[in-house]
């Protein structure tokens, strides 16, 4: 469907310049258009920088003020889900704790003897009816202190390593205090830049290999988790969020250096058959029909043009990926459907 219609522009574009250009004379020398092609555009090839991120990090502190008593890990140790970081002195926090069960034992106590005094109507509806209400204010009492007794440990949210400790043992420290720091590491997240004339290439099917600086021969199977959908205003790039399984053989840790690639053994879908090829504008094809397409290579030295048959690949966001060049050949980019073989033409100022 994309080459149907690139050829049918062209194809248009071309009868509305011969019909422009009936009685023009073919001897008159032309100004054209051109570019330079680069080195080609190969997305597969290319490699891409960026930084591992943690798939889930978090900075954790007690709900409660007391003194640390000690932490349970130290920087750099992994730690499973549930594992108790680090606490404070829970003393008081016990005592109160006990002290309201005591006094919820008390009021059902209460309740029970006024209920059934009221079957031999000895007490009022009343009085059992505040009975009610103290014990359910102390069973309130009681869940509060124990979740403040809770709140006397920091508990691992999910599998990581700890990364940040912010106090010392002993210290004494308010409720929200950042206390400990812990990042996920089953899975890695890195983040690249894809210039904004290859991320049409990108799809979440596509199959990557990642290595990282600090272990280049390790290399790590990853996928498109997820491509960004507005360009960088300074550089013009597009972040892509890579996301892997952490290999058993190393360990990668957040913010740790990296290069991103296809992986050329992946199999490829019509999207990603053709991911290589030099960009030039649509206006620089020629189409004589589906199959055939072509560009005018000028020639610097004797500033003539010549016909080209090449490949179409795949449209991106300037134009379109094409085979059968070189790099450093001029390419005519307007005008195409006027030029003839050999003709001579000079550069348009």
């Amino acid at each position: 469907m994309i080459r149907r219609n690139i050829w049918f522009a062209t194809m248009l574009l071309s009868v509305m310049a011969c019909k422009n250009n009936q009685d023009s004379d073919t001897t008159v020398v032309r100004p054209v258009k051109v570019i330079q092609l680069g080195q080609e555009e190969a997305f597969g090839e290319r490699h891409f920088t960026g930084k591992a991120e943690a798939s889930d990090a978090a900075t954790l502190a007690f709900e409660v003020h007391g003194k640390l008593n000690k932490f349970n890990t130290n920087i750099g140790d992994k730690v499973k889900k549930g594992a108790v970081l680090a606490t404070v002195d829970s003393r008081d926090f016990k005592n109160a704790l006990d002290q309201a069960k005591a006094e919820l034992k008390r009021a059902e106590a209460q309740y029970n003897r006024l209920k059934k005094a009221l079957e031999a109507n000895a007490v009022s509806k009343q009085q059992v009816t505040d009975a009610n209400a103290a014990l359910e204010s102390a069973r309130a009492l009681v869940n509060i202190r124990s979740k403040a007794f809770d709140d006397t440990k920091i508990i691992a949210p999910f599998s990581g390593v700890v990364v940040s400790q912010f106090v010392k043992n002993y210290e004494n420290i308010q409720a929200k205090q950042p206390i400990v720091r812990i990042v996920a590491i089953d899975q890695v997240e890195m983040v690249v830049d894809i210039p904004e004339h290859l991320i049409s290439l990108a799809s979440t099917d596509m199959k990557v290999l990642v290595a990282f600086d600090a272990f280049p021969e390790t290399v790590i199977s990853a996928k498109i988790h997820e491509i960004g959908k507005e360009a960088s205003s300074t550089t013009r790039t597009f972040p892509v969020t890579l996301i892997m399984n952490q290999p058993e053989t190393v360990t990668i840790l957040p913010g740790m250096s990296g290069k991103a690639w296809r992986n050329p053994s992946a199999t490829l879908d019509a999207k990603t058959s053709s991911l290589s090829g030099f960009e030039v504008p649509i206006s620089a094809i020629l189409s004589k029909s589906k199959t055939e397409n072509y560009v005018w290579v000028f020639n610097t030295e004797i500033e003539n043009v010549s016909k080209r048959k090449i490949e179409l690949g795949d449209i991106t966001n300037n134009g379109v990926l094409i085979k059968g060049v070189k790099g450093g050949e001029y390419i005519v980019t307007a005008g195409v459907h006027v030029l003839t073989e050999g003709q001579n033409v000079r550069l348009f100022k």
